[in-house]
């Protein structure tokens, strides 16, 4: 059969035709091949960079973990040998108080005889007790870790006895996974993990996320595949571990999956760590394999017509590198927030210790020499009393402080909660400008107080929250105004639209200094202080504005700030409270000058030798005889046995062993004898919160007073308590 020219002619073009298009799909598939190659590598190269950058700040997280942690224990070992603890029970209490201050698991405290003890004052069952102390004898410092648990041990010198025998060693212990955890890394959803070795690839901690492998040494997760160093190509595991250097890693399965590894060594102590960041290949460049896949149908596409392949080549690519530069910019960008959040986290961390250490070191410096000085000179009564003035000051300083820190982590917690009293609003105004009137005298300052307008004077609410942000407001208008300055407190009511509540505007004002419009913007921020020599020489930890404003908003308010630098300042602070309605409007007269308690008994339970003597001390100054109970209990069966109506008031403290005050206080309120139900029992504890006084009620407590003990608080809550009492034939 013969083929005619024509024919054959068109069987050359199509056999051309498809020569040229398997030929040019040929080309445009290794071309693209090579592409692909490529921006995988470069993508590779980039990720890696930003784990890196990741996995320093999680490095300077541990580090710097381990040397406050360390700081820490030579820091107690100081407090140990320096403090005048009464007692084991006393450093126990100190010891749990810093536990939970710095967050670590323990601190244990080594006797002589090899016992460990921990902060709850609870022996530990270590069989390895006795030879870890002896270790620490002998080398003065040590750091050990087992099982993720790292603990940094120092030798002690002390007269303290714990559990009969002399404490010899004392130790900070911290778990790492607690440290692992509370990173808080939320990049790439969740699927990556964190290992942190020794040298030799024994783990010591692992992140638990349900991702991570559970293993032994860290080798065993590279078993069943190949590893390829993308920093150092000659650079086996093997070798980088040995001399501890950062290489980052491509682990391939052999499933066409692959893993970045990102090795960052960690100094502790006297050793090397290894910190292993593992993140799915497949997770941090999603991006490429979007783009793999859209090449990939383009290739396919090629082989139907060279001119349809330009075309859409054209068109898919452009529209692939789109998305694909997208999604990098906000993979990148994740990234970036990562390290801004970890960096934030790090610095706020080292800005409030750095804060604390200042602010509570500078009065425990006056406390601490001036204890010393007056001890020296205590047989020069000037000087000593000129020391013990400052020793006064500076404990009301550190107890604000204590107060303000506790009062701020008590609102993050949103664990604030409110009273809702009676309370009359002229009352409560003139007691703050009594408290208020002498500072300004003392800076021979002006202080004037205008109240307009008021309706309704008779309210329910927080009055000590109410105060403490009144008084805080007042307080920076006095620090921050020179002297022949004016402060100025104006309480007006303003229109409500509803009867059953008021609403009021306190207005502080003053012709201090002033603030400028950059420090107004962060002015209610924690730890917040104008950058300037003179408000830094005023002491002040930066909380007050930051306490008054959170208070504020809790209670519905709001608070503003208006300023002029060098001219002065005005909070305006607008609240409103239920209003109180009383059948008699006319104030009740106190007469507390006139109350005598000469011949009257008092029953005192308190488990703290010194705070019974000091309380002892108070209650006879105000004439009482005063009878001591150690703890609830006896404090009970005192009461039981003694005559009807022999004591007058009972001060009733409230964490004893084994019965605390709270129930000490429900069983004498259940006794059948008439006393139990009249008698007046006073709380007297460190117990301060609003939470804690309602505590006190409900087990029967008639009033309640804070520690430590202010001498008029004490008088003027006895003289009410004592007054509410139900007659007995006795006048007071």
């Amino acid at each position: 059969m013969q083929i005619s020219g024509s024919k054959y002619r068109s069987i050359q073009l199509i056999l051309v035709f498809f020569v040229l298009l398997i030929v040019c799909s040929s080309l445009i598939i290794l071309m693209f091949h090579e592409v692909i190659r490529k921006y995988e590598r470069t993508t590779a190269y980039e990720s890696a960079g930003h784990l890196v950058e990741i996995c320093s700040q999680i490095k300077l997280n541990f580090e710097k973990t381990i040397t406050d942690d360390r700081y820490l224990t030579e820091s107690l070992a100081d407090d140990i040998k320096t403090f005048p603890f009464s007692g084991e029970k006393e450093l126990f209490g100190y010891l749990k108080k810093k536990q939970q201050m710095w967050g670590v698991k323990d601190i244990y405290v080594y006797n002589y005889a090899g016992l460990c003890v921990d902060e709850n004052d609870t022996a530990k069952n270590l069989d390895v007790s006795s030879g870890l102390a002896y270790q620490i004898l002998k080398k003065g410092k040590t750091f050990n870790i087992e099982e993720s648990v790292a603990e940094h041990s120092i030798s002690i010198k002390s007269n303290i006895l714990v559990r009969g025998q002399p404490a010899v060693a004392l130790a900070v212990v911290r778990d790492m996974t607690t440290v692992l955890r509370d990173m808080n890394l939320f990049s790439f959803s969740g699927q990556s993990s964190i290992y942190l070795t020794r040298q030799n690839g024994v783990k010591i901690t692992q992140t638990d996320n349900g991702l991570s492998r559970k293993v032994f040494n860290i080798t065993a997760l590279f078993e069943h595949g190949r590893l390829e160093n993308i920093s150092k190509p000659s650079l086996s595991l093997e070798i980088a571990m040995n001399v501890g250097m950062l290489s980052v890693f491509l682990y391939h399965h052999g499933k066409g999956e692959s893993d970045y590894i990102i090795m960052t060594p960690i100094q502790a102590v006297d050793e090397t760590w290894l910190l292993f960041y593992i993140v799915p290949h497949s997770v941090v460049n999603k991006a490429v394999r979007g783009y793999t896949r859209n090449l990939s149908i383009f290739m396919i596409l090629s082989i139907f017509g060279v001119g349809s392949i330009l075309y859409m080549f054209f068109i898919v690519y452009m529209y692939s590198l789109r998305k694909y530069n997208s999604k990098l910019e906000s993979r990148e960008e994740d990234l970036r927030r990562a390290l801004v959040l970890a960096d934030s986290a790090n610095r706020a961390k080292t800005q409030f210790l750095s804060n604390m250490s200042h602010d509570i070191r500078t009065p425990m410096n006056a406390i601490i020499n001036m204890t010393r000085f007056t001890v020296e000179n205590y047989d020069n009564k000037e000087k000593a009393m000129g020391f013990l003035k400052i020793i006064q000051e500076s404990s009301d300083h550190l107890l604000k402080l204590i107060n303000d820190v506790l009062d701020m982590s008590r609102i993050e917690s949103g664990k604030l909660s409110f009273s809702s009293d009676p309370f009359n609003l002229d009352d409560d105004m003139q007691m703050v400008c009594e408290i208020i009137k002498p500072l300004c005298e003392s800076k021979k300052q002006q202080f004037h107080y205008t109240l307009t307008s008021i309706n309704h004077s008779n309210l329910k609410g927080d009055t000590t929250r109410f105060n403490r942000i009144i008084i805080n407001l007042l307080n920076n208008a006095v620090k921050f105004t020179p002297e022949n300055g004016n402060i100025y407190l104006t309480v007006s009511e303003l229109p409500s639209l509803s009867t059953e509540n008021a609403s009021f505007r306190f207005e502080v004002r003053d012709t201090g200094i002033g603030i400028s419009k950059e420090d107004i913007k962060r002015i209610f921020e924690p730890f917040t202080r104008a950058d300037n020599d003179t408000v830094q020489a005023i002491e002040g930890s930066g909380l007050g504005l930051s306490i008054s404003k959170r208070l504020v908003e809790a209670m519905g308010g709001s608070i503003s700030v208006t300023s002029v630098l060098g001219k002065g300042s005005m909070f305006s602070v607008e609240l409103y409270f239920p209003v109180n309605i009383v059948s008699d409007g006319k104030k009740k007269s106190s007469k507390r000058e006139e109350v005598s308690f000469d011949g009257q008994t008092a029953l005192l339970a308190e488990d703290n030798a010194i705070n019974r003597e000091i309380a002892s001390i108070m209650l006879q100054k105000l004439g009482f005889t005063v009878e001591i109970a150690c703890d609830g209990t006896e404090a009970v069966r005192m009461f039981s046995e003694s005559a009807l109506y022999h004591f007058d008031v009972i001060y009733m403290d409230i964490r004893m062993q084994p019965m605390n005050g709270y129930a000490a206080a429900e069983t004498i309120r259940k006794l059948k004898r008439q006393d139990a139900k009249d008698i007046p029992i006073i709380a007297m504890t460190a117990n301060v919160f609003s939470d804690d006084v309602e505590k006190a009620r409900k087990a029967g407590m008639t009033a309640h007073i804070a520690k430590p003990i202010d001498p008029d608080v004490l008088h003027s809550v006895t003289v009410s308590a004592i007054l509410k009492r139900p007659q007995r034939g006795t006048v007071i």
